[in-house]
């Protein structure tokens, strides 16, 4: 119930990144590592600085052995 509420927040209200926070995080409970990834991707869209999201994406590119993306992650952190 909590992901529809989510998913139509993010619908509402796009630009919102806290919305896009709560929908990740609904996605990590729910063990959907590619939904949290996408969901996390578009809150660095919003909000390019946000260590923590990005150290989360980070985890998840590992979970989903996407390691081109990590890396990318990883250096994006190094340079804050």
């Amino acid at each position: 119930e909590a992901k529809v509420a989510f998913l139509r927040s993010t619908e509402l209200c796009p630009s919102q990144a806290d919305h896009w926070v709560s929908l990740g995080d609904c996605d990590l409970q729910l063990h959907d590592w590619a939904g949290a990834a996408e969901a996390y991707e578009k809150v660095v869209e919003l909000t390019p600085d946000n260590k923590a999201v990005l150290e989360r994406l980070g985890d998840l590119y590992q979970q989903l052995n996407e390691p081109a993306k990590r890396a990318e992650v990883l250096k994006k952190l190094e340079s804050m």
